[in-house]
């Protein structure tokens, strides 16, 4: 699969995430309890086989609250799964501490009551995530990893009292690493339904992390081409990640690359390439490159210049036409003129040479 991305001149990142306690004896050795930070009902049910092989949903049971020790050892097993992944060809390993995994169970008070070192306080909850991002980043190098959280976030009963104190203080530790950028789902997601019901705080709490954490954001959740373009134009985000609206794209890259320009569709209707960088600001010799994440635009000082993206090594959205590949700048981006890096600004993804 990294093979088959790589010769299209793409990027992939291996997500990583255990489910915890939304889980089932089925699925565990011996037959044992799935673990969370708690031993609290979970609501809500999990998909397993029957005894005839069938898919069918279950209860899932309370689950045994996880020790020290067995905190110690899925500290290891991410360690593991993100050498597994580099091994596998994989440019890097997005950890998941969102939508109800287990690392979103510890962060959120609803589902942590647990009374050690990785309960009660801010600090403590957030303790589990950052020891598997600093083990994770060891291993692989910090501009290889990417973490993915869920702020606000209610599935499987996971919400937080105080979700702008928690989630400001982990988006200021994760700054202490030059990751490959932080990806937060909008508030307003619950699963993969929008809330209509606005709440106040969901604006506040992009503004809270974006303050917080200076490199790459990146957001998912209920954009399309237009709202993605304008997130970016106003610095609410780096990049714009879609999912669903792209994940059943039949179209070879170079034919979204005759279409760039074009807004990702509405539902319902077949996907098609977001814009880039505005292809006026691009000299004759440039193409468009197919990505699903938008990057930004390239602004009116860089016009009839030849232009190379920088930043994150896969959220370019220019190629060379001699080589057909963009070449990784590094995790800065902003304005590169005569050999002098100036103004590194992370909304901005284009810059001159």
């Amino acid at each position: 699969m990294a093979d088959a991305v790589h010769a299209e001149g793409g990027r992939i990142f291996l997500q990583l995430w255990h489910v915890g306690r939304v889980s089932h004896p089925s699925f565990q050795p011996g037959g044992a309890l799935p673990v969370g930070p708690s031993a609290l009902p979970v609501p809500g049910k999990t998909f397993i086989a029957d005894a005839e092989g069938n898919g069918v949903w279950s209860e899932i049971p309370t689950p045994q609250a996880l020790t020290a020790e067995g905190i110690a050892d899925i500290v290891q097993d991410y360690l593991q799964a993100a050498r597994n992944a580099m091994e596998a060809g994989m440019d890097g390993v997005e950890i998941h501490a969102g939508n109800g995994c287990l690392l979103d169970q510890f962060i959120n008070s609803e589902s942590n009551h647990s009374a050690d070192t990785y309960g009660g306080s801010i600090e403590n909850r957030a303790r589990f995530l950052l020891e598997v991002v600093d083990a994770v980043t060891a291993e692989i190098g910090a501009g290889r990893v990417g973490v993915r959280l869920t702020p606000m976030g209610r599935f499987m009963r996971t919400g937080d009292a105080t979700p702008e104190a928690t989630f400001g203080h982990i988006a200021r530790s994760l700054d202490a690493w030059p990751l490959a950028y932080l990806h937060l789902v909008e508030p307003a997601m619950v699963g993969t339904v929008k809330d209509e019901v606005a709440d106040p705080r969901w604006d506040s709490m992009i503004h809270t992390v974006r303050a917080e954490y200076r490199g790459v954001l990146m957001l998912a959740g209920g954009y399309d081409g237009a709202s993605a373009e304008q997130a970016i134009a106003d610095g609410r985000a780096d990049m714009i990640a879609f999912g669903r609206p792209a994940s059943g794209m039949t179209a070879r890259c170079e034919e979204c690359t005759r279409r760039s320009g074009q807004p990702l569709a509405p539902k319902g209707v077949e996907p098609r390439c977001a814009p880039k960088c505005a292809p006026r600001t691009l000299p004759v010799g440039w193409q468009s490159h197919c990505q699903i994440w938008i990057s930004t635009h390239c602004g009116p000082d860089l016009v009839g210049r030849r232009l190379r993206c920088v930043g994150v090594p896969f959220i370019y959205s220019q190629v060379e036409s001699s080589t057909g590949r963009c070449r990784p700048e590094g995790r800065l981006a902003g304005c590169i003129d005569g050999g002098a890096r100036c103004r590194p600004l992370s909304q901005h993804m284009c810059a001159s040479i």
